[in-house]
């Protein structure tokens, strides 16, 4: 994953859904999101889309203007839903490193 600043805008964030090592085709979901903790334990959640098709298990969401307004360590957990269920992914962790000055607009 690519370095992560405060204030980013247009961050990609992909993650592979599996079970236990395999790879989960998720082509077929109907509901697929992105759940992140921030360091103050806000919560943000966001809705994915495939990176591909989703045959490769690869779903991602865009880091928009507000969203990444902390640094420090941020969790993050992914949801799919099928028809038939809704899974969870284990959990995963990103440091948001800070600027070394306020950019003009």
């Amino acid at each position: 994953m690519a370095e992560i600043h405060v204030a980013d805008v247009g961050t990609v964030f992909e993650v592979t859904i599996k079970e236990g090592v395999e790879i989960v085709d998720v082509s077929g979901c109907t509901s697929m999101k992105i759940g992140f903790v921030k360091p103050s334990l806000e919560e943000l959640v966001k809705t994915a889309e495939f990176t591909t098709d989703g045959t490769d298990g690869k779903i991602q969401i865009l880091f928009d203007s507000d969203d990444l307004d902390e640094e420090g360590k941020w969790k993050w957990q992914a949801q799919v839903i099928w028809a038939s269920g809704t899974w969870h992914t284990t959990e995963g962790s990103f440091r948001v490193k800070p600027n070394i000055l306020a950019f003009p607009v």
